[in-house]
C-alpha cells in the first residue's frame, strides 16, 4: 500500500498546477486580504467536503448496513453512527458491521454506493469527466506556451508548429504514465512535480520585476486590489476553487493507501479514517501556505497589475547576460512544463475511471479509452486557446458540482446530526454561489 508520505505527494501534485499561477491575478480582482480570506474559507470547505467523501468511501450504504445488521440481529442505524476517529477496541459489533465493506476506489463508486438516485451519479460523472478532461486541456495549453517561450528564449530554431513540442512531450511522458492501472506508481514522478511547484513559488518570492517598492509607496492612486467590487470577487471564485479542488483526485489516492490483506476489517477501516484525515490536513495545510506566499509576493511585486499567468510578467532577458533572476525565470518555465506533464496522468486516471473500470474491464479497452482521452485533450490544446477560455465556465460549473454540491448531498446520506445537515446545506448554497456567480463573473469579464 502507499504510505501517508507518498499519498500526500500524489495528492499535492494533483492540486498544484495551473491554479497557483492564477492566484495573484485573482487577488488583483478581489483584494489581497479578501483573497487570503477566501482561500482560507475554501480550504475549510474542501476539508469538510473530503470528510464526507472519505467516510463514503469506507462506509456501506444505509440499505447495505441495515441488511447486514438484520441478518446478524443488529441495528443498521447504530452501525452507521460509528464516529470518525475511534480506538480500534471501542468500535464494537456495530462498528464492525459498518467497516465490513471494501474501500471504494473512485469518486463515482462512492456515489453509486450512497446516492438514492442514479441521477446524482450521472451528474457527478459528467461534471467529473468534464472537469478532469478540461483541466488537462488547460494544463496542456500552458505546457505549449511555456515550451514556446523557452525555445524562443534560448534562440532554438524549430521549423515546427508551436504545438508540436507539446504533442511530443505528451506522447513521450504523459501517455505512458496515464496507461498505468494504479496511481501508486505515480508517486515517483509526483515528487519531481511537487518540487517544481515549490520552485515556481520561490521564483515569485525572490524575483522582483521592478526591483523597487510598490507604486503605493510613491503616492500613486491605490491599485485595483484594494477596492471591493462584488463582480470581480465572484469572478475570482472559480479560479480559487479550481486551485483548491482535491475532491476529484482524493478517492483514488486515498484508495492507494488501503491494505489488500486487511480490506473489509474494522482495523483497516479505523486506520483508513485516521490516515485519510491526516492526508487531507497535511496536503491542505501545505497548499494553503504555498498559495498564500505566491499570492502575496505575486501581487505586491506587480503592484496589483498582474497577468493571468504570473510567470508571464517576468522577463527572461534583462539586458545582462549574467542576470541570475532571468536564469531563474527560464528555469521556472522549464519546471512548470515538467510539473504539468507529470501532473496530467492523475487527471487522466480520474477521467478514465468515469468511463471504465481499470481493475476489472478488458485491458485493451482501458488502454483505448486512455489513449482517446489523452489524444483528444492534446488536440483541443493545439489551437491558439487562451488559458482563461480553457478554465472559464467549465471550472465554474463543474468544480462547484464536484467539490460542494454533490458532497453536500452525500453528507445527507451519511449523517443524521443537525450540525452535519446545517453544514451540508451551507456547502450546497456556497456551491450554487460559485456556479452562478462564477459563471456570471466569467461572462462579464
Amino acid at each position: 500500500r502507499a504510505s501517508l508520505g507518498s499519498a500526500s505527494v500524489n495528492l499535492s501534485m494533483a492540486v498544484l498546477g495551473v491554479g497557483q499561477l492564477t492566484l495573484p491575478y485573482a487577488a488583483s480582482l478581489t483584494g489581497l486580504a479578501e483573497c487570503l480570506l477566501l482561500l482560507l474559507v475554501l480550504t475549510a470547505a474542501a476539508l469538510v467536503s473530503l470528510d464526507s467523501i472519505r467516510e463514503g468511501a469506507i462506509r456501506p450504504s444505509r440499505r447495505r448496513a441495515e441488511t447486514r445488521a438484520a441478518s446478524s440481529g443488529g441495528d443498521g442505524e447504530a452501525a452507521l453512527a460509528t464516529p470518525l476517529l475511534v480506538d480500534d477496541d471501542s468500535i464494537g459489533q456495530m462498528g464492525e458491521l459498518a467497516a465490513s465493506v471494501e474501500c471504494k476506489s473512485t469518486y463515482a463508486a462512492v456515489l453509486e454506493e450512497h446516492m438514492p438516485s442514479h441521477y446524482y451519479k450521472k451528474l457527478s460523472d459528467v461534471a467529473l469527466l468534464l472537469y478532469a478532461w478540461g483541466g488537462s486541456v488547460s494544463f496542456l495549453v500552458v505546457v505549449k506556451q511555456q515550451v514556446h517561450y523557452i525555445t524562443q528564449s534560448i534562440k532554438l530554431s524549430m521549423h515546427l508548429p508551436s504545438f508540436a513540442p507539446m504533442l511530443l512531450l505528451t506522447a513521450a511522458v504523459t501517455l505512458p504514465l496515464s496507461m498505468l492501472r494504479s496511481v501508486k506508481a505515480l508517486r515517483y514522478s509526483s515528487v519531481f512535480g511537487s518540487l517544481a511547484a515549490l520552485f515556481i513559488t520561490a521564483v515569485v518570492v525572490v524575483h522582483n520585476p521592478t526591483l523597487k517598492m510598490c507604486a503605493l509607496a510613491a503616492g500613486s492612486e491605490p491599485p485595483a486590489q484594494w477596492e471591493i467590487n462584488p463582480t470581480p470577487i465572484v469572478a475570482a471564485l472559480p479560479l480559487l476553487a479550481f486551485a483548491l479542488n482535491t475532491s476529484w483526485s482524493y478517492v483514488p489516492v486515498f484508495f492507494s493507501m488501503s491494505d489488500d490483506a486487511q480490506k473489509g476489517t474494522r482495523r483497516e477501516a479505523v486506520r483508513l479514517r485516521r490516515s485519510g484525515t491526516w492526508l487531507a490536513m497535511i496536503v491542505h495545510s501545505f497548499v494553503y501556505v504555498n498559495y498564500s506566499v505566491i499570492t502575496v509576493y505575486g501581487i505586491v511585486s506587480f503592484c496589483g497589475d498582474v497577468k493571468q499567468n504570473v510567470l508571464d510578467g517576468y522577463s527572461i532577458h534583462s539586458g545582462k547576460h549574467d542576470d541570475w533572476r532571468g536564469h531563474m525565470v527560464l528555469f521556472a518555465r522549464c519546471a512548470l512544463a515538467v510539473q504539468l506533464i507529470f501532473a496530467l496522468p492523475l487527471r487522466f486516471h480520474v477521467a478514465r475511471d468515469v468511463l471504465v473500470d481499470a481493475y476489472n474491464d478488458d485491458r485493451m479497452k482501458v488502454r483505448l479509452v486512455t489513449f482517446a482521452l489523452v489524444a483528444s485533450a492534446a488536440a483541443a490544446a493545439a489551437p491558439p486557446v487562451p488559458l482563461r477560455t480553457a478554465i472559464g465556465l467549465t471550472s465554474a460549473v463543474c468544480a462547484s458540482v464536484v467539490i460542494y454540491i454533490i458532497p453536500a448531498r452525500l453528507s445527507f446520506a451519511l449523517y443524521d446530526s443537525a450540525l452535519a445537515r446545517v453544514t451540508a446545506c451551507a456547502m450546497a448554497v456556497f456551491g450554487v454561489l460559485v456556479m452562478v456567480g462564477g459563471s456570471y463573473g466569467s461572462v462579464m469579464g
